[in-house]
């Protein structure tokens, strides 16, 4: 196999060749703006929008679609929510819970509301990435009013219980739960009338649809909730964020989106298959490689390893015929280690050696087999380099 093969469908996927021509029209003989309300071209995208949005709503199980609300991905969405509802309580007190494994950009818009006064309380995780719901119980305050637990660990794959974490939200507080459900859409059955969630964030290019456009759904408890815009202008969808939207990037989510349903069901057995046997390969063939998250409880998609005795990022350029991190692509070409996997027991050393696969529609068993060897002989490589590993194998003989 002289081209790489990709294996980093956590991070991104390529567009699907149906969504490029929803799209293409969009671009150049329908391009108007969907705010122009006194001309054809503007009531033409418009409508184009509004169709866009029915769609979405109706894949996600949305109720309306009025709850759909499009960005330009999860970090923006992530943003305004936290932020939008940290800047709209006065002088009131404001607690905030969420997990050590939350995506970066909740992370850091929490670590900032903090720094303006917000009470925080992050949730420890155990050795599978899962917090402890009783835990999550005890936090919850009178003045709690957000709790945001991410759906699917973009790093270790692990997979939140997520209307146990919203039923315990809604029963022992009057909190908004918010859910940063990126790798999780297209990938876990979402139906939004039955979950007790009241903020859901995604990202259209994680499955096959174009980067640069996303969206939150927002529940009907939320728009009872105090919140502040943090875009002011044209007050573009529906006065919660304000800017030209992107048509072609909404119209070509829809589609994403769509595309993902017609063949969820068998494109999340198949990948499922793959990944395990891609686990059962790593952990049976390489010697004391751990895999990071949950065995069973995980996104279809993803195997994430520590392979002791190695650094990843000599791992990978060990490997140019495979295209895979080290972690979280938001933090690729770091040098510290995950907190990811610090957050779940591994040691320092053990973080810095941890690889992650993304599985997708164009991976096979036979590239899977081919990945797992590279994997093997780039490992016997870079131990053989290691003083830790040779003085393990002297005391084994």
């Amino acid at each position: 196999m002289s081209d790489p093969i990709y294996f980093d469908h956590n991070a991104t996927t390529p567009v699907d060749p149906r969504v490029v021509q929803s799209m293409l029209p969009y671009f150049s003989d329908q391009f108007g703006n969907a705010a122009s309300s006194t001309h054809a071209f503007g009531w033409e995208a418009g409508k184009a929008l509004d169709d866009a949005r029915k769609r979405v709503a109706l894949c996600l199980g949305a109720q309306k679609p009025e709850q759909i609300i499009f960005t330009s991905g999860a970090t923006e969405a992530n943003n305004m929510l936290i932020k939008g509802l940290f800047f709209a309580k006065d002088d009131e007190p404001f607690h905030i819970v969420t997990q050590e494994t939350e995506h970066s950009c909740v992370i850091k818009s929490i670590e900032f509301l903090k720094g303006l006064g917000a009470e925080v309380t992050v949730l420890p995780v155990d050795q599978e990435g899962f917090i402890n719901l009783d835990d999550l119980k005890k936090s919850l305050k009178p003045h709690t009013k957000l709790v945001s637990i991410m759906w699917g660990n973009n790093e270790i794959g692990t997979l939140q219980a997520i209307q146990e974490i919203g039923d315990i939200v809604r029963n022992h507080s009057d909190a908004l739960f918010h859910c940063d459900a990126v790798q999780a859409v297209s990938r876990v059955a979402i139906d939004l009338k039955n979950l007790p969630i009241d903020c859901l964030s995604f990202s259209a290019h994680k499955f096959y649809g174009p980067k640069g456009v996303g969206a939150m759904y927002l529940s009907e408890r939320f728009f009872k909730t105090r919140w502040q815009p943090l875009l002011h202008g044209g007050g573009q969808e529906f006065g919660l964020r304000s800017t030209t939207v992107n048509i072609p990037g909404v119209i070509g989510m829809a589609k994403a989106l769509e595309l993902a349903q017609e063949d969820w069901q068998s494109e999340v057995a198949r990948l499922s298959h793959l990944r395990n046997h891609l686990i059962d390969r790593v952990l049976n063939e390489i010697p004391h490689a751990l895999l990071n998250g949950s065995r069973d409880k995980r996104l279809c998609h993803n195997a994430s390893f520590c392979i002791p005795y190695t650094e990843s990022g000599l791992l990978l350029l060990a490997m140019p015929q495979i295209a895979c991190s080290s972690g979280s692509a938001c933090a690729s070409g770091k040098t510290e280690p995950s907190r990811v996997a610090l957050a779940i027991g591994r040691s320092p050393e053990e973080a810095r050696a941890t690889i992650r696969f993304g599985l997708g529609k164009s991976n096979t068993k036979e590239q899977v087999d081919f990945a797992v060897e590279c994997l093997k002989e780039a490992c016997l490589k870079e131990r053989k380099k290691s003083l830790a590993y040779e003085m393990l194998q002297q005391k084994k003989s």
